[in-house]
This record gives structure tokens, sequence and C-alpha cells, in this order.
């Protein structure tokens, strides 16, 4: 009884930041058109939108128009005198009281919290205390489970346990993110440590469940903390999945929905290089933003950086934002969704990994929670290429240090993963060789040991070649096709020196803690070598 009520609660409480979150997202919809008046002689210097800069052109200009969320905080840095009206012709105050050459006009945290609140608020606080307590039970029943038992967690159960976090964050998340920022480490450290005390007894003779409670809850709050479009190249990579839902000829350039435009223009950027702030209420205008597939932009977007790349990292993800799109949820909420997919797909074939390897465990343990592995659980190609390279590193050393022998099972089980790995990146062909570590003394004859390495490294070899002669032509791969690099062995030599050179501390250090930099505040050798230290130990 006392656990019914405590889950009660906890729904409730859930459930009520949850209402406010999506009330907020549904109310940030509405839009208001500022009209700055410029009098003669005077200057507009900057307009900022959340701390961010705008694209608007305001030189020799008598009037700007500014675009903005009813919840949006606008300032303007000028010289001389101007004047801001609203879509009414209202004036709009001046907030800042204290320098004539500022423009400050913003909403309070109460009254935008007030102003949200509507029936429709009553719908919301429903759904979501129904998904809260089914998440919340369910948790529970994980934790009732596994609780004083030494066994593996099922694949079944902890993709539901995934989910159930998943949608607690997804409820809580952008709220808990707006009225303080720290607060939304609360979430994940309450879950890891319920669940690492929970199942304390488990997890000590299960070092694969350990990584699971932790993956979890550090994958999915990076899901959210990650903006949009921030891991390297995410966007070209989920242009290219997008693409399938719409069954249209694969061309490298295609023109997307103006909502999924406008998404990319706001996040599509690195944030350490372009000094961007993404304040929460960048968010919540996003959260619940129309997704009109029919209303496509007039500019081309180009993607032939990932036009040739295989196709079955792209599989499930493609599936998922097909139906997303028919449903009609933002672009954002796809944004989010393509990536817990990718990490539900990633996180399982890491924890087979784990399982299965007999030797250096923990090792394999470090490596799956690296940031740069987790930060790769977005719509792309690496994580499903990775994950595969480490599940057949695992697998292999299964076999030849148990002693397994290998029979038709186990050389499927190798074959599929050896032809996955020729579906997804084709310069990961090298990890094929490890199949020469299991002895042929474990195969039924030698003969079919080596009649069957042959065609583990030939067979995807061949895949890989008829899967790139098939989807690439000459004119688009003409300094990247193998006969350039034969015909020009020395530039080629130099390029792979070079590349090497320029990218070694960063691919194989610093880039595996910062996320290449490309989104974290860790690009920092100092802070690296810290967090480097504290992974090993």
């Amino acid at each position: 009884m006392k656990k019914k009520l405590i889950i009660c609660l906890l729904a409730l409480i859930i459930a009520a930041l949850a209402t406010i979150e999506l009330s907020i997202a549904n109310f940030a919809r509405d839009a208001i058109t500022y009209n700055v008046e410029i009098s003669d002689e005077s200057q507009i210097d900057e307009i900022l939108i959340n701390e961010n800069e705008t694209t608007i052109q305001f030189e020799n200009l008598d009037n700007v128009n500014i675009e903005a969320s009813v919840i949006d905080d606008i300032k303007i840095e000028y010289n001389g005198d101007i004047i801001v009206t609203d879509n009414t012709g209202k004036i709009v105050e001046d907030k800042t009281g204290v320098d004539d050459n500022v423009f400050l006009h913003s909403v309070s945290k109460k009254d935008v919290i007030l102003g949200s609140l509507n029936i429709m608020s009553l719908v919301y606080f429903v759904i979501c205390f129904i998904l809260s307590v089914l998440s919340l039970v369910y948790i529970s029943y994980f934790v009732n489970k596994y609780n004083g038992t030494k066994d593996s967690f099922k694949i079944r159960d902890f993709i539901i346990l995934s989910i159930s976090v998943f949608f607690i964050f997804m409820l809580t998340f952008y709220f808990l993110l707006y009225i303080l920022d720290v607060a939304v480490v609360i979430l994940p450290l309450a879950v890891v440590f319920y669940l690492v005390h929970k199942l304390k007894d488990n997890i000590k003779e299960r070092i694969e469940n350990l990584y699971i409670i932790l993956a979890i809850a550090f994958g999915v709050t990076m899901i959210f903390v990650l903006p949009p479009f921030n891991a390297p190249d995410e966007y070209a990579h989920f242009v290219k999945s997008y693409t399938f839902t719409t069954f249209a000829d694969d061309k490298g350039v295609t023109n997307l929905p103006v909502s999924l435009e406008s998404l990319y223009s706001k996040y599509g950027h690195s944030l350490l290089d372009q000094k961007m702030d993404f304040e929460t209420k960048s968010y919540f205008n996003d959260l619940m933003q129309d997704n009109n597939k029919d209303v496509l932009s007039e500019n081309e977007f180009v993607y032939t950086n990932t036009k040739y790349l295989k196709v079955l990292p792209y599989l499930p993800s493609a599936i998922l934002l097909f139906l997303l799109k028919l449903i009609g949820v933002s672009p954002l909420v796809m944004s989010v969704a393509g990536r817990f997919l990718s990490l539900i797909v990633m996180l399982i074939m890491y924890y087979l990994a784990i399982k299965n390897v007999p030797i250096l465990k923990r090792l394999f343990m470090v490596i799956c929670l690296l940031p740069i592995v987790l930060h790769q659980a977005v719509i792309n190609q690496d994580y499903l290429t990775n994950a595969t390279v480490i599940l057949l590193i695992a697998m292999v050393l299964k076999y030849r240090y148990k002693q397994i022998r290998i029979g038709i099972e186990e050389m499927c089980i190798l074959s599929v993963l050896g032809i996955m790995i020729a579906c997804c990146k084709f310069g990961y062909f090298v990890f094929l060789g490890v199949i020469f570590l299991i002895p042929c003394r474990l195969f039924k004859t030698k003969k079919v040991a080596v009649l069957f390495k042959l065609a583990f490294i030939i067979i995807p070899l061949m895949v890989s070649f008829i899967g790139n002669v098939a989807i690439t032509s000459a004119e688009d791969t003409t300094h990247y096709s193998i006969s350039y690099s034969l015909s020009n062995p020395v530039n080629t030599i130099k390029v792979f020196a070079k590349t090497f050179w320029q990218r070694a501390e960063l691919d194989l250090f610093r880039g595996q803690f910062d996320g290449f930099g490309v989104s974290t505040k860790w690009n920092n050798g100092f802070i690296s070598s810290v967090l480097y230290f504290i992974f090993i130990k």
C-alpha cells in the first residue's frame, strides 16, 4: 500500500511538471510581430532573441519587423531613438530602466506559467499522469524482478525500462531546465541511485547490468542535453533518413518542410563556434510546433556528404520518422525520438558484447560508457558501426577463450555481424581480421575453418564493393575511389599522413571525452585529463 501511494505521489508530481511544460510549449506557439520604428539619425546595432543574435537585416531602414514567440525575451541595442509596437499597434514597454541605448522586453516565468494554463492543460495532466504511473510501475516491477538475483537483464526488460526512463525525462526535462539549469541532473542521478541501491547484489555479479543502468541514465540525459543537430553532420544524416519517408529518389539535394528547415537554422551549428546560448524558451517554441510536411521550403538542402552512405543504419530511424510524420509531431520531437531509437539499438549490442566477452569486461564497459560513444546515439552510421565492431570482437573472444565449438549457429552469428559491417562503413573492414583469432581446431575440420574464414573476409568486401558501385557515380567520387588511390599513391599517402597528424590527438584522446569539441564545454586538455583519470579509476 505504501509503495502504491509513493508511486501515485511521484506520478502526480511528474504529471504536474509535464502539464506545465506542455502548456508552456503550446502557449509558445503564439507569435507576435514586433515593429521597431527607427527615428532619423538613429541606428540599431544588434537584436537579440533569448540572448542569441538574429539574422535580421536592419541597416538603412526606417523600421524593422521582429517575429518572436509570446514568451521570448527581446533585446535591442541601439543609438538614438526607437519605438517598439506589437501586432495591435500598442507600444511595447521597455523593461530595462537602466541604459537608454538598450531596449529589453521580457515576460516573467510566473506570467508565462499562469498564462499558459487552460482547459487543455487538464487533458495534458490526465495523459501525463497515466504515462507517469505506467513508467513508475514498470521501474518498480523491474527492481522487484531482479532484486536479490544474479540473473542478467532480459533485453525486453531493459528496453521497456529505457522507454520508461525516456518518458519521465521527456515529461519533465524542459520544465526543470526552465526553472533551474542544474535541476536537470536531479532526475538521472535519482534514477541511478535508486536502481544501483536496489540492485546492488545483482550488479556485483553482472557488470553488464551495471552498464545498462548507467548507460540508460547518461545516454538519455545526453539525448536531451545535446541540442538538435549538434553532433558531427547530424543534420545531413537526419535528412538522409528523412528522405526515405518521402519515397523520393536520393539525389543528395532536397526541399525540406519549412518547419524542419527552421529548426535547423536555429540549432544546426556548433555552440562553441557560434557562442550560442539556448535558453529553454527556445525549446518550448519548437516542442509543439506544427509539422506541416506538405509546405516545402524553396531552398534546397545539399547532403552529398551522406548521400552515398549505406542504407542499413538509417532503416530504424526512417521507419520511426515515417510513423511520427503521420502523427504530425514537431521536428524537435522527431529529432529526440530518432536519437532514442539509435540509443536503444546501440545499448542492446553493447550489452550483449559486455555480457558475452569472457575477459576485459571492465575495459569493454569503460569504452562503451565513454562520452563520445554515448554521443553517437544520434541518427548516423557510427552508432551501428561502432556497436557492430565491439560485438564482433566480443563474440570472437568468447569463442576463443571459452573454447566453444564453432557450429552452424556460431558461424551464422559471425556472418551476420560481418555483413552488418559491410553494410555500415567500408573503412571498418580491417576488423574482419579478428576472425583469425579463432583457432582452426574449434571448427569441425580445418578445411571448414579455412573456407569459413576466407568467406567471412571476402563476402563482406564484395557486398560493400557492390553496394558502393550501385549507389555511386564516377563524377561524385573522383578523389575517393580505389582507382584514384592506385593511380596516385604518393598523394594518397600524403592525405593519410596529414589526416592522421592533424586528427590523432582529437580522435584518439580528447575527442573521446568532449564529443570532438562540437557541442560540449569540455574542449580543454586539463579537464579531459581529469575525466580520463576518473574513467580509468
